[in-house]
């Protein structure tokens, strides 16, 4: 499960990071001298932004989930979906009296889909076994 979690906190803070980078460019490149600041601020909170972090946010849960179930190689339901919950216990853990400006809502679809997203990773592991455990057919 720690694998799972770190696979997913890693991955959302890379690309968190690259996405941000992305969004600090394209505004500055849109914008005379001096207003960067307003046209970053912009970026960050349109709805384009939010979208786009929520969806890179979710595949990094899938990637958790995943990572967990393949690394725990046994159980893979249970270790995705404890490494979902884990994601969600210390995601609000650490956003506990941080400002960081998503709307409820944004938040609260994250709280639905998290443990789904984990079972999906976990269900794509138990996949990939059962092609590897039936091999090729002639």
């Amino acid at each position: 499960m720690t694998a799972g979690v770190l696979a997913d906190f890693g991955g959302t803070l890379v690309t968190g990071t690259v996405l941000s980078i992305v969004a600090a460019l394209i505004a500055g490149s849109a914008v005379e001298p001096g207003g960067e600041l307003a046209a970053a601020q912009a970026v960050l909170e349109s709805d384009l932004w939010l979208a786009g972090t929520m969806l890179a946010g979710s595949a990094c849960t899938v990637l958790g989930g995943y990572v967990a179930a393949r690394v725990a190689d046994r159980d893979e339901y249970a270790y995705g979906v404890t490494t979902g919950i884990a994601v969600l216990v210390m995601g609000e853990l650490l956003s506990v009296g941080a400002d960081s400006g998503t709307p409820f809502l944004m938040r609260l679809i994250g709280w639905v889909v998290t443990l789904p997203l984990a079972l999906l990773g976990a269900r794509l592991r138990v996949r990939q076994k059962e092609r590897r455990n039936t091999g090729p057919t002639a």
